[in-house]
């Protein structure tokens, strides 16, 4: 089993500790990444036995997940590796050996048809074309969410606003209202005298008291 050195994988954490390893793993043919040409499958079986075929040679070797350590133990007559999940997409899932920096990397052969890279360097750029859209995703969320603070303050000032707008139109109201009592307080003698309404029900009234 081959691993290879690849630092922008130190930036990723993209298996989740809730993921079913297992199931992942099984029932399914791996196809083994390497840059020697050759065709190095795995099929990982249930029951902890493992097929490995390079180039149609077969091997038979094992496998066991440790939940304790959260690391999948591959083990050839020569020799076991201890690999932990590194990271897991529809195309690739990447295993870190146990202590390094270095990774081993299995494609789904059903996938293989659209993804095979040849090279570590087209493995590369796969992995720097996922980290270019995860900062392009990263700087839209970050508009957006600037965009819809702007939205929420607009909203916030434009309602304080028109509190304040009611509430000085409220105290307007009051005032005139005061200045009005104020007024007819003072001059509702006056006031009641140039109503001509009043006059009328005056001059009524005294004709009626007079009879």
């Amino acid at each position: 089993m081959k691993t290879y050195l690849l630092d922008i994988l130190n930036r990723y954490n993209r298996f989740s500790e809730n993921l079913d390893v297992k199931t992942i793993l099984c029932n399914k043919s791996w196809f083994i990444f390497n840059d020697t040409g050759d065709k190095e499958l795995y099929i990982f079986q249930e029951n902890g036995s493992l097929i490995t075929s390079v180039n149609g040679k077969v091997t038979n070797a094992t496998w066991q997940y440790v939940p304790a350590n959260k690391s999948i133990i591959i083990s050839f007559k020569e020799q076991s590796y201890m690999l932990h999940p590194a990271f897991l997409d529809k195309n690739i899932f990447a295993l870190q050996q146990d202590g390094t920096n270095r990774y081993s990397f299995m494609i789904d052969e059903k996938q293989s048809q659209s993804f095979q890279p040849k090279s570590l360097t087209e493995l590369k750029s796969y992995f720097e074309n996922i980290e270019r859209k995860r900062i392009e995703e990263d700087k839209r969320k970050e508009k957006l969410w600037a965009e819809q603070q702007r939205e929420i303050n607009q909203r916030r000032i434009e309602e304080e606003r028109r509190k304040q707008i009611k509430a000085q139109q409220k105290q307007l109201q009051q005032y005139k209202n005061k200045k009005r009592l104020e007024y007819w307080e003072q001059n509702q003698d006056l006031i009641l005298q140039k109503d001509l309404f009043y006059k009328q029900l005056f001059i009524s009234k005294n004709k009626w008291e007079k009879r």
